[in-house]
């Protein structure tokens, strides 16, 4: 019913209901006080101030009549002079009041008994008061006194008969008007009561009714928007009404359709960057606002990322091949310039320790010097690894050449005593084998010649101290010594030829 309002249009409708039942209730009150006011108006001048005015007229005509009973008191002329001047006064006052009297509102009933008023009041002053005037100044009591048994008494009780019933009728209508106005003040106060009743049992019926619907459509709105900030953006968006919450609605639907369709383009970024492909980029043509941002941002990134894998795949695609040139130069920021800070040092450290290597190796190998060595400084990783083995490879091969020549100088000096005893591993294990198994064969060999030389000198003393027939055999002899002796210096020569043989190839 209420769906195509909008909330200005039912606050308004609701205001404006109020404002009409207030209006209303305003102005029943307002006739009720001016009704009210009326009344007491009417009885106040017309009731009220008549009253008074007979009972003033009533007091003046009772004064008047005392003045005249007052001659059969009072002797003196200033006495009688003084009575009289009164009942004229009051006679004009009761003029005047009478006057007052009848400008105000009579109502038929009471103008018929104005008249009889006023004809009573005219005879009784005519035939009353003014007559009873020169007998007081005359001071003629005995026709005084028959004029107010015959005159002034059944005219003043006359006239005071019209006052009072005068006065009794301004009663009786104030006391009419009181209950026509506690009657009307009542009808009001019920048809107010109602009127508010019902009135407000309308605002109620519309506010809750419009309030209702806009609960609705704001429970509505506050469902979706706490789905999308939990990042469920399948919520189904229903929209009811035709106003500002609508209007809100639907502004949340097209930020959740937008958002759907923002992600869905993130997804297809992200799926395309996972397998390696970075040409997939969101196109901004379309959007406005934080989408704007975000794809420019995620542009932005994918940029920075495709670039720093291509900067890092060149240097280590270089340094696969053995080119140590390659470095990243582009500036980068965070874990991309950690990353290219990295690369960078691979780069450096392998550059230092491929030189050190290729001075360690020189001298070695073209100055035959093995006490240079590798620094151990700043050498963390595989590069100290590197330095560690080949800082340890030299040891090795230094100790084991330094073994080898000590042992072989030995043995051209013909000291056969000499051996290596330090361990090793390897081909200096068999080296070592090698030397030491020479020396050893040498140190047989050289016994066995001098047991022979031993013997052969032993039996050359007892051939030439015994026969001289053996003479020639000796001389024989001797000359086999003599080539024994040639063979012995021929097979030194021959291993010490072999031990510089065997030092060069090791070197």
């Amino acid at each position: 019913m209420f769906n195509n309002f909008s909330i200005r249009s039912r606050l308004i409708s609701i205001i404006s209901a109020m404002s009409i039942l207030a209006i209303v209730l305003s102005a029943v009150g307002l006739f009720g006080i001016t009704y009210s006011n009326d009344n007491l108006q009417t009885i106040y001048k017309d009731r009220l101030v008549p009253a008074t005015q007979l009972s003033e007229i009533k007091a003046l005509q009772i004064i008047s009549r005392l003045k005249v009973n007052a001659g059969f008191v009072f002797d003196s002329p200033e006495e009688n002079e003084g009575n009289t001047l009164a009942i004229k006064e009051n006679m004009v006052k009761v003029h005047n009041l009478w006057k007052d009297y009848m400008a105000t509102y009579l109502t038929p009933e009471e103008k018929v008994m104005t008249d009889k008023f006023f004809k009573d009041n005219e005879k009784y002053n005519n035939l009353a008061l003014l007559p009873a005037i020169p007998l007081i100044n005359a001071n003629e009591t005995e026709i005084l006194k028959k004029l107010i048994i015959i005159e002034i008494r059944p005219l003043f009780d006359a006239v005071s008969e019209d006052i009072d019933n005068l006065i009794n009728i301004q009663i009786e209508i104030s006391k009419q008007t009181y209950e026509a106005a506690q009657e009307r003040y009542n009808m009001i106060l019920i048809g107010s009561i109602i009127t508010l009743v019902l009135g407000l049992g309308f605002a109620l019926f519309i506010g809750f009714a419009f309030t209702r619907t806009i609960i609705r459509a704001i429970d509505n709105a506050q469902k979706v928007a706490t789905a999308i900030a939990h990042g469920d953006l399948s919520s189904r968006i229903v929209i009811e009404t035709n106003d500002e919450i609508s209007v809100l609605l639907r502004a949340m639907q097209t930020m959740q359709t937008n958002l759907n369709q923002l992600i869905k383009e993130i997804e297809t970024i992200v799926n395309a960057v996972s397998r390696g492909d970075f040409s997939q980029k969101m196109n901004l043509a379309d959007k406005q606002g934080f989408g704007k941002e975000i794809g420019g941002e995620l542009n932005q990134l994918s940029d920075i990322v495709e670039e720093a894998f291509k900067d890092t795949i060149r240097v280590v695609g270089a340094l696969a091949k053995g080119d140590l040139s390659q470095k990243v130069i582009r500036d980068y920021q965070g874990m991309f310039g950690e990353t290219k800070q990295g690369v960078n040092n691979t780069v450096d450290s392998l550059a230092k320790i491929i030189k050190e290597i290729q001075e360690l190796v020189d001298a070695a190998a073209n100055q035959g010097e093995f006490n240079y060595k590798i620094s151990m400084n700043g050498k963390t990783g595989f590069t100290k690894t590197i330095a560690e083995s080949l800082n340890r490879l030299s040891n090795v091969t230094e100790s084991g050449l330094k073994d080898v020549v000590r042992v072989t100088g030995a043995l051209a000096d013909g000291d056969l005593t000499q051996q290596i005893t330090q361990d090793y591993a390897g081909i200096f294990n068999d080296m070592k084998v090698s030397i030491n198994n020479t020396a050893d064969n040498l140190k047989s060999l050289m016994a066995e010649i001098k047991e022979t030389t031993d013997m052969i000198a032993a039996a050359s003393i007892e051939i030439a101290a015994g026969n001289n027939d053996l003479a020639n055999r000796t001389e024989k002899q001797a000359a086999a010594l003599e080539e024994t002796a040639a063979s012995m210096q021929e097979l030194t020569s021959t291993v010490t030829h072999t031990l510089k043989m065997q030092n060069k190839q090791m070197c």
